[in-house]
């Protein structure tokens, strides 16, 4: 009777959906069907390939989490990521000794890089406990040289004077020359407060740098309503993404404007090369793990869901990705 209803819903997501919101219910929902298709069941097998686990480095060298760019179909995931961090500081003009705050780090691997590509002092935070413990661990693995160069903090990308305990016996001490996000800003809530809490930690001509997404000069998205909008509410719920955070260039340009930044460039990157990327690379992971027999279905099919959507973001104008430079002039205009 369950799988009777769950059909009954497919005439009405083809026929009363469009555009995004079609395509991406409707995949929703075949893959609802393979999920009540495989079920598990027990082979009787004694090993399996559970020794799998005995032949795999733990911990993984590498814990990179960022969408890549994907310059080269032959690059490795980590590779990728690296560019994506390397896209945004070359546009910074990084001298060894920099000062660096790195906003959203993940689970350390680019202020790792950071810090040993450019020689410079790196502060990071995440929100995430479970990414911060790990990171601390890792960071204890890594020469005590690199060590005394990287601090990594626990709190929220908006709260920026709370984490770094900022007073007015101590505030010189937390400026910076460059704050960094790679794919993270458009997650805190809200950027804009982000955007400027940075400034207060900057020095004079310290420099903002991320990649983030701006809305497509020519999609309508924002412009739905109704139950399309309701829609796109839930989505961007499911993504923590907050709707203030879906903007276009030129209102971003006006906010960072506001908060004190000038000299402020936009480099578009192509969404081939971000989202394609980074499809290509899930749907390449899947049929490796079919081909060598590893990983449950689940997994498989959170990497097909995963290579669908980013597939859907490469080949429509919704959202453009985006490195952002723009320098604090000194003077915080709100």
């Amino acid at each position: 009777m369950l799988i009777l209803l769950y059909l009954s819903l497919l005439p009405i997501l083809y026929f009363c959906t469009d555009g995004l919101i079609k395509d991406t219910l409707l995949y929703l929902h075949a893959c609802g069907l393979i999920v009540w298709w495989h079920c598990p069941s027990s082979t009787g097998d004694m090993y399996g390939l559970r020794h799998f686990w005995l032949n795999l480095d733990i911990p993984p060298k590498q814990f990179w989490c960022n969408m890549g760019y994907w310059v080269d179909s032959s690059l490795n995931y980590f590779e990728a990521c690296q560019l994506l961090v390397l896209a945004v500081t070359n546009k910074l003009e990084i001298q060894d000794g920099d000062k660096i705050l790195d906003v959203g780090y993940g689970c350390g691997d680019s202020c790792f890089f950071l810090s040993d590509r450019f020689d410079c002092q790196v502060t990071g935070i995440t929100n995430e406990h479970i990414q911060w413990k790990l990171s601390q661990d890792r960071l204890r693995e890594l020469p005590q040289r690199q060590q005394g160069r990287i601090t990594l903090l626990e709190g929220s990308a908006v709260e920026l004077d709370k984490v770094l305990m900022t007073n007015d016996n101590n505030r010189a001490t937390q400026l910076f020359d460059h704050i960094l996000s790679i794919d993270s800003a458009y997650h805190f809530d809200t950027r804009w407060t982000f955007i400027t809490e940075s400034a207060r930690h900057l020095k004079p001509g310290g420099n903002l740098g991320l990649y983030d997404m701006v809305l497509h000069d020519r999609n309508n998205l924002m412009a739905a309503t109704g139950w399309k909008h309701q829609i796109i509410k839930l989505i961007c719920g499911a993504m923590h993404l907050p709707l203030e955070n879906l903007v276009d260039q030129t209102t971003y340009e006006a906010y960072l404007q506001q908060a004190g930044y000038d000299d402020i460039h936009f480099e578009p990157l192509s969404s081939s090369n971000i989202f394609g990327g980074l499809s290509r690379r899930c749907l390449r992971q899947k049929r490796n793990m079919e081909l060598w027999q590893l990983g449950h279905w689940q997994d498989r099919l959170y990497l097909s869901v995963s290579a669908f959507l980013f597939n859907q973001l490469a080949t429509h104008d919704w959202l453009q990705p985006m490195v952002v430079k723009a320098t604090f002039s000194g003077v915080g205009k709100n």
